[in-house]
């Protein structure tokens, strides 16, 4: 019931981040320490490969550009450093993402008992990781996806769309009684802590600065964080935003892709992150209007949603020029799309 190892002391459920009640972490009943750190580490980088993977295929991506995906997201790096810092948490929240949109377009096909028991599942573990920001971010970007890419605004009052709202929310109101244990004692824990007098600029002095995103293609750009020879911003050594270069040359590609809408929301999502995680008017307005966004100081952290919307336009971009690569001009229209990626 009690943490003694964290500050001067903290209850161990109440406290979200510990993840006592997430299944995983229950591996550290049955090895060391060390081995179930090494063993959650790699299962977890798996496996938001292997959701990526499944993701992007499922949106009728090439298995080359779901190759890019997968590794532009999930072995880039840019997540398995949160694991220096103790971060363990983040990695673990994070991996889910890919799984739960894979769900939801499964949902938009069909709604089943199965696919909506499943939904709950994956959204009740991904809170109960630990990282309850990426469950509020989430708690937005999700409707937008079904708003934008579910519904059948053709026949809005259709049968699969209220099958589809119906079916969503069941789901949402089983995850939240899946994490209702850790969830209402987390509440009141906040109410009692001071991360709710956080001040706008405290909050924001976590941002990403601008510099750090050359880190996108040279990771090491500023030293090594680990063998102390990093020599930026102190506070931002682990704020890598690497994707690689082969990333953003094929992300102007997928503006011409023919999954519009696919590329219109993830074109959006980028943008928006950028913007929360460098501390522009995105996270103003996040911070000040939107509830529950005012209790977290690390706008950097979003910046795996950013990752992986870069990885999944990457794969749209791809396919796209793997399309377009046998055409008369297609060299010339390679030569614009490179110069337009690397600016």
């Amino acid at each position: 019931l009690w943490n003694p190892f964290i500050d001067c002391g903290v209850p161990l459920l109440v406290s979200v981040q510990q993840g006592v009640l997430y299944p995983p972490n229950w591996l550290h009943l049955l090895v060391s320490t060390e081995r179930a750190f090494c063993l959650l580490i790699v299962a977890h980088t798996l496996f938001a490969g292997a959701g990526t993977w499944l993701y992007c295929r499922g949106r009728g991506c090439s298995p080359v550009g779901c190759s890019i995906a997968t590794m532009v997201f999930a072995v880039g790096g840019t997540q398995v450093l949160h694991f220096y810092e103790g971060q363990g948490m983040v990695v673990f929240s994070m991996a889910w993402w890919p799984w739960i949109l894979w769900q939801l377009d499964r949902l938009v096909t069909g709604v089943t008992t199965g696919r909506v028991a499943g939904l709950a599942v994956f959204l009740s573990l991904q809170f109960l990781a630990g990282f309850p920001l990426f469950t509020l971010v989430m708690a937005w970007l999700i409707p937008a996806y079904l708003l934008l890419l579910g519904v059948d605004w053709s026949r809005w009052c259709g049968k699969p769309n209220r099958q589809l709202i119906l079916g969503s929310g069941v789901a949402a109101l089983l995850a939240l009684g899946l994490v209702a244990i850790v969830l209402l004692p987390a509440m009141d824990f906040v109410g009692q802590a001071h991360r709710g007098q956080l001040s706008l600029e405290t909050a924001e002095s976590h941002a990403l600065p601008a510099t750090h995103l050359v880190r996108s293609i040279v990771p090491g750009f500023f030293g090594h964080p680990v063998d102390s020879t990093f020599w930026g911003d102190d506070q931002h050594w682990n704020v890598l935003t690497f994707c690689g270069v082969v990333s953003l040359v094929l992300v102007p590609w997928s503006v011409t892709s023919s999954s519009r809408r696919v590329v219109l929301y993830w074109g959006v999502v980028a943008i928006g992150m950028l913007s929360y995680c460098l501390g522009g008017v995105v996270f103003d307005i996040c911070y000040l209007f939107l509830p529950g966004f005012d209790l977290f100081r690390r706008p950097i952290a979003l910046r795996l949603f950013l990752i992986f919307a870069v990885a999944v336009l990457a794969a749209l971009g791809w396919d796209r020029l793997a399309s377009l690569r046998e055409r008369d001009g297609g060299r010339r229209g390679l030569a614009v799309m490179i110069l337009l990626g690397l600016a």
